[in-house]
This record gives structure tokens, C-alpha cells and sequence, in this order.
């Protein structure tokens, strides 16, 4: 079973520190309570301010090991707009993870009132953030502790844990930011950098006769799939999703583009070799074929010339689009 992150996203004295120790002392099962206060705190005030990106990064990556270690986390977090990076960056990081982001709301009257009253917090701060925290665009649970404790928030966030099966705010904003789109040659670059961290050959990307298609998250280039064609075939290569955002679909929905292309193409059929990856291209609708079959139907394409010379063809393993 997947560990669970509870993120909690509110400003300076809303009561997040607060509703995470209480998570902590009602729930049975273990859970590790991290602040980016706590990891700022790990450095000299002084050189906070130079470093506030860095310990946002450690932050969630101290959470991940947690979560990797097999141990749930109650993370309480500030995504203020000016830093939409971190948003980025937490997405990115968490994004095969079971996240629920709850959002922490309080009255300004109410935020001031405990500036006011604790002494050590900045006093106008959470006004600042209270106009300033809109660049969580999605959220799976919402408490408001203006008049609610923190044992009714806390309580009221399991009550919602034991009742949902998965948190869906982090896929939506994902899918927000994600842009699937044909490439060019002036991508080149970036597909042979991200297929680089593979063992994927880089011969022939891009070549005539060939079409590619590009994930992209923020500008940066996370998946791609290829295609080279004769005649009415097509053979699939270069099929690749950065390994920080696998398992949520993402190579499914670029081979969809494939499948789309070779639609309006009138294929009669789309080919491709694997000898690690078959069971999963056969959940995508492929069946064994003929090592033959392909070198006879796109004798010509950059694929099957570079396995020839290679000396690979007699080892590999070749599949079709079932009918």
C-alpha cells in the first residue's frame, strides 16, 4: 500500500504545525510530521534568504525518503506565488506518490490576532500571504480553523483520509502543466539529451520519413516517442519518459499521439521491437510478429538498416498492433 503525504498549504499562523501534531497523536499508523521551518531552522538565520530554494528542495526531498522508507508524512508547506517553482518542483517529486493537498484557511482577523499574540512571528506576514497564495490551483480537502480547533481539523482530515481511496489535486495540476505536441528538427537537441539517459540508440532520430512527439512540463522535455514510416507500416523506437515522471500514464497518453497519426495515415499497422518491454506493449494492444515481417515491410527505415549492421536483428523480439 502506498504511504500517504498530507500537505499542508496554508499561511504563517493558520495553524498547519498545529493540525499536524494532532494528525500525529489521533492516527494509529505512524506518521512523520516535516516543516520547511524545521529544515530552515538546520541553518544559520542569516543565510536563510540565499538558500530558501535549496532548503524548499530539501524539504521535499527529506519527505520523499521518508515516504520511500515505508512511513507516512504530514508535510506543512507555504506555496507562496512568487515561488512557483516549488510547486513545480513538489509535483515533480511526488508525483507517483499518494498526495493529498488540503488547503489551511483562517480569517485575516483572526491571522493577525495570532501574529499579535505569539510573539515570534512577523508581524503583517500572513497578510502578505493571504493575497499571495494562489498558485495551488487544485486541493483534495479543505479545513478553516478561524473557529475550528486543531483536534476538529485534524480529525476532520482523517475522517476524509479513511473515506477517499486517492488524492487527485497533484494529477490535475499536472495535467494542467503538461503539453504533448509534435516535434521539429529544432528539438532535436532536447530528444537526444533526455533519450541519452537511456540506453536507447540516438541514430536516425528525426530522420525523413520519421515523426516525433514531445512531453513537456514547464518547457522542459520529459517524454518522447518516435515513428518511421514506409509504405502503410509504421515501427515504433524511441519510447521515453524521464524517470521522475513515470508510472501516471504519460508514455500511454504520448503513444495515443501515434496511434492518432497513423489513423489519419491509413496504416495498416504499426510495428516495433523490444526484448525487456513486452509485457507492457502487449497491455497497449500489441502481439508477437516476425522479426521478418518488419525487415520485409520497412526494409528501409533507419531502425531496421542500424539493427542490420548492428548485428541484432537475430536476437530481437518484434511486435505488431493486434487486428
Amino acid at each position: 500500500m502506498k504511504k500517504k503525504l498530507i500537505l499542508l498549504n496554508g499561511t504563517s499562523s493558520s495553524g498547519k504545525s498545529s493540525i499536524a501534531k494532532k494528525i500525529l497523536e489521533f492516527e494509529d499508523e505512524p506518521y512523520y510530521h516535516i516543516g520547511i521551518d524545521m529544515v530552515a531552522s538546520m541553518i544559520d538565520g542569516s543565510q536563510i534568504a540565499a538558500n530558501i530554494n535549496n532548503i524548499a528542495d530539501f524539504t521535499f526531498l527529506f519527505s520523499k525518503h521518508i515516504l520511500d522508507n515505508g512511513f507516512n508524512v504530514v508535510l506543512d508547506f507555504v506555496f507562496e506565488d512568487n515561488y512557483a517553482d516549488w510547486l513545480n518542483r513538489c509535483i515533480n517529486i511526488f508525483s507517483s506518490y499518494d498526495v493529498r493537498f488540503i488547503k489551511v484557511s483562517c480569517s485575516l482577523d483572526e491571522l493577525k490576532k495570532r501574529e499579535i499574540a505569539r510573539k515570534d512571528r512577523v508581524i503583517g506576514l500572513s497578510e502578505y500571504q493571504t493575497s499571495h497564495m494562489n498558485v495551488v490551483s487544485h486541493y483534495d480537502y479543505m479545513v478553516d480553523t478561524t473557529n475550528n480547533s486543531p483536534d476538529e481539523c485534524a480529525r476532520d482530515i482523517l475522517q476524509y483520509l479513511n473515506s477517499s481511496s486517492e488524492g487527485t489535486a497533484l494529477k490535475s495540476m499536472q495535467n494542467e502543466m503538461l503539453v504533448i505536441k509534435e516535434l521539429s528538427l529544432s528539438d532535436k537537441t532536447l530528444v537526444l539529451e533526455l533519450i541519452s539517459k537511456s540506453d536507447l540508440r540516438t541514430e536516425g532520430i528525426l530522420a525523413v520519413n520519421t515523426r516525433y512527439w514531445g512531453a513537456f512540463m514547464n518547457n522542459a522535455l520529459i517524454g518522447v516517442i518516435g515513428c518511421e514510416y514506409e509504405t502503410k507500416y509504421g515501427l515504433l523506437r524511441s519510447a521515453m519518459v524521464d524517470e521522475s515522471y513515470r508510472n501516471n500514464g504519460l508514455a500511454k497518453k504520448l503513444f495515443s499521439k501515434v496511434i492518432e497519426a497513423g489513423k489519419k495515415m491509413n496504416l495498416d499497422t504499426i510495428y516495433l521491437f523490444s526484448t525487456e518491454a513486452g509485457d507492457y506493449w502487449k497491455r497497449l494492444g500489441f502481439c508477437l510478429s516476425s522479426v521478418e515481417e518488419v525487415v520485409n515491410r520497412l526494409p528501409n527505415t533507419p531502425q531496421v538498416k542500424l539493427f542490420d549492421e548492428l548485428g541484432w536483428l537475430p536476437t530481437e523480439v518484434a511486435y505488431k498492433l493486434c487486428p
